[in-house]
């Protein structure tokens, strides 16, 4: 075989619903930083969507250094509660998920039909089940899927702890739709990426003839700088950083306040809680309101700044799937963090060496109290943290190991 008829093509067309630009929530992060990754061993064409304005021109600027085209379609996804509760009824109509339909997207779809006509690209990277539509037809080039988490884990979970019959109901019917439908587009792609070996084996358990790779979540060690904690201080300024939007925050924003804070209150001096993250709902704006120790920002550029100010980190997830890189983050500055177990899921550290786990209000209170008194416990688990993201969660790292995972996947094709 002669050297051109060897030669095959290079580009990446990377195809996300949500931009990874700007990368202030975990989500928009991974995909940003695993872009830059492939970016800077491929070309890689970006489709994304966006609502134009400033805002995106800035996104386009700023994605446009690492990719060789950036396309943008227009968002479809109907706003508020009434544009998902259309979405909702379009779904049990036609025995649909609602999150895939709330997320499907025909401009997406025909702009990454288009590229995929005009262009030979080696790989479609998807970046999430939500873009599950855009699969490229059999015979076109092959897929990797990034799952950052598992829908129908999520959905299992939330429909346990729900107290709403009706809510209960959805969230089974969400769970039982999208445990079929995930599974489905895996196989129609050629590896799988999840963020943890947890992860790993859930979705080998449904099949294991499928090539799933854990390509974890992380942090950027360079920009994320490690500070010890104040010996001098008392120790009770706590920050949770997330999307507000997004109901397994606001739901462990809640829990914290309702549930936690009270038992806390008397016991820690200088007590404060901060939380961190654009779109609160307006009972957590609330709440701020009527309780001088709680802070509710609303949306920051860089929630990094927030956490650097804290003696430390809580995360009180109830709900959820995937892995937290509010934790890796925190643990990357150095501050010494108290998570629920299903917080913590899937990141390989330690309980009482890398960080404290609870689960109850009780246990939870009690942690917090406990590293609010000793600066020298807090140190030390703000090293240990610190040392765990250097040596398995850098970004940089991480992307190595994904473009690793391609050049596996390419040679397996040859």
């Amino acid at each position: 075989m002669s050297v051109a008829e060897n030669k095959r093509p290079a580009g990446v067309l990377f195809v996300s619903q949500k931009p990874p630009w700007p990368p202030t929530d975990g989500g928009s992060l991974r995909a940003y930083h695993l872009l830059t990754a492939l970016a800077e061993r491929r070309p890689v064409t970006l489709v994304t969507t966006g609502a134009g304005g400033a805002g995106q021109d800035e996104a386009r600027a700023a994605l446009g250094e690492r990719c060789r085209a950036v396309h943008f379609v227009t968002d479809v996804k109907a706003p508020g509660v009434l544009g998902r509760a259309r979405t909702l009824v379009a779904a049990l109509a036609l025995g649909d998920s609602a999150l895939l339909r709330h997320n499907r997207n025909p401009h997406l779809i025909r702009r990454v039909r288009a590229l995929l006509a005009e262009e030979a690209f080696a790989w479609v990277h998807l970046n999430h089940v939500d873009v599950a539509a855009c699969l490229p037809p059999e015979g076109a080039p092959p897929v990797v899927l990034d799952t950052q988490n598992l829908y129908w884990v999520f959905y299992e979970r939330a429909a346990a702890l729900s107290r709403n019959p009706l809510m209960t109901a959805l969230e089974r019917r969400e769970a039982r739709l999208l445990a079929r439908r995930e599974p489905e587009v895996f196989r129609a792609a050629r590896a799988v990426l999840v963020c943890s070996e947890t992860e790993r084996q859930l979705v080998l358990a449904r099949d294991p003839s499928l090539r799933v790779e854990v390509v974890p979540n992380g942090a950027d060690c360079a920009r994320l700088v490690a500070r010890p904690p104040d010996p001098s201080g008392p120790g009770g300024r706590l920050c949770f950083v997330g999307d507000m939007a997004y109901a397994p925050n606001a739901d462990g924003a809640r829990w914290f306040i309702d549930e936690v804070l009270p038992l806390l209150r008397g016991r820690v001096e200088g007590l404060s809680f901060t939380v961190v993250g654009k779109d609160p709902p307006p009972d957590l704006v609330e709440c701020a309101r009527r309780h001088p120790d709680v802070e509710v920002t609303g949306f920051v550029r860089d929630p990094a700044q927030h956490l650097a100010r804290a003696d430390l980190c809580v995360v009180p997830l109830r709900l959820g799937a995937g892995t937290r890189l509010k934790i890796l983050e925190a643990f990357a500055l150095g501050l010494p963090t108290v998570s629920t177990r299903l917080g913590a899921e899937g990141i390989d550290c330690v309980d009482g060496e890398d960080l404290v786990l609870a689960d109850e209000p009780a246990e939870f209170a009690d942690a917090v109290a406990r590293l609010a008194a000793d600066p020298d416990l807090r140190r030390s688990l703000g090293a240990a943290g610190r040392r765990t993201v250097e040596d398995r969660y850098d970004w940089a790292v991480i992307g190595e190991g994904l473009v690793g995972i391609y050049d596996a996947l390419e040679s397996a094709e040859d």
